[in-house]
């Protein structure tokens, strides 16, 4: 009893000390950084954490910090090394913290997140085989690659234009990074890929302009006020941006902002060649239908 007793006094007494060991630790290591008075200290050790694929070697050298060396915490040396790691352009987070402070002298943590390597990558979605072999020419993921969060981005952009430009504009593009268990240190990006359903040109609206005096009157045309440009011959002008026409063969109804600009060109060119030297859109805009159309 007394010896059960005993051990249990023993490991109070353990756990006291090591409680008063941490708080002397960290009280005392304010005391000797104070971060509102640079102090100088020379550099004793560095320790790399957090590394998969880029060699601890390596990143001291893109640091550019020295053991031995002087430097002053807080100062640029230690800013400096975090800026020049982050232009790498190979780390989700950096941190640099203290690791132990001995007389003048002080030891470093640098801490990273990589980011993943990839292995492969893939698509979900209801994709047809040819979309998907020509999504892969126009992403270029080689295996290794960094997957950065701005690859990604572009990567998604690429995506979603490829799709627009068929009509999909509701396209949604999600991904997700999983681990490769076959690969070592490698990652797979998935693509899910939800098309919606094409959207179509309802309409298109003009508005603004005033009518003339119908000079050339016929039975056809026998109004006495007429558009400079008439609403068929405006539309007709529009080369590639057509309204949903079920008779229409050649010329598939669908938004494609890039040629949506330059039918806007060919409007005001239409109206130059008719002697209107200063026509010009003042605004447009797009809106969408409830039956999957837009205006």
């Amino acid at each position: 009893m007394r010896q059960n007793k005993m051990i249990k006094k023993i490991t109070y007494s353990l756990i006291l000390a090591f409680f008063y060991f941490n708080v002397y630790a960290q009280e005392n290591l304010e005391s000797v950084v104070d971060y509102t008075s640079p102090k100088e200290f020379i550099l004793s050790n560095v320790n790399i954490i957090g590394t998969k694929y880029v060699n601890s070697s390596n990143i001291l050298d893109i640091t550019s910090l020295k053991i031995n060396q002087k430097i002053k915490i807080p100062g640029t040396d230690i800013s400096s090394a975090i800026n020049k790691l982050w232009q790498q352009n190979l780390f989700s987070n950096i941190e640099i913290e203290i690791d132990e402070v001995y007389n003048d002298s002080v030891s470093l943590n640098i801490i990273l997140n990589e980011y993943p390597r990839l292995s492969k990558f893939k698509f979900i979605g209801n994709i047809s085989k040819s979309n998907i072999s020509t999504l892969k020419d126009d992403l270029k993921l080689a295996r290794g690659k960094i997957l950065t969060q701005n690859l990604i981005k572009n990567s998604i952009n690429k995506i979603k234009k490829f799709y627009t430009d068929k009509g999909f504009l509701k396209i949604d593009v999600k991904h997700e990074i999983v681990e490769d268990t076959l690969t070592l240190n490698s990652s797979i990006l998935i693509f899910e890929i939800n098309k919606n359903k094409k959207v179509k040109i309802r309409d298109i609206v003009i508005k603004g302009r005033k009518q003339i005096v119908n000079k050339n009157k016929s039975i056809i045309n026998n109004k006495d006020t007429v558009y400079a440009l008439s609403n068929y011959r405006l539309k007709k002008s529009m080369k590639e941006t057509k309204v949903k026409n079920k008779w229409r063969f050649f010329k598939v109804s669908k938004f494609i902002k890039e040629n949506y600009e330059a039918d806007k060109e060919n409007i005001i060119s239409e109206y130059n060649n008719r002697g209107y030297r200063d026509a010009k859109i003042l605004n447009d805009t797009i809106y969408y239908n409830s039956d999957n159309t837009i205006n």
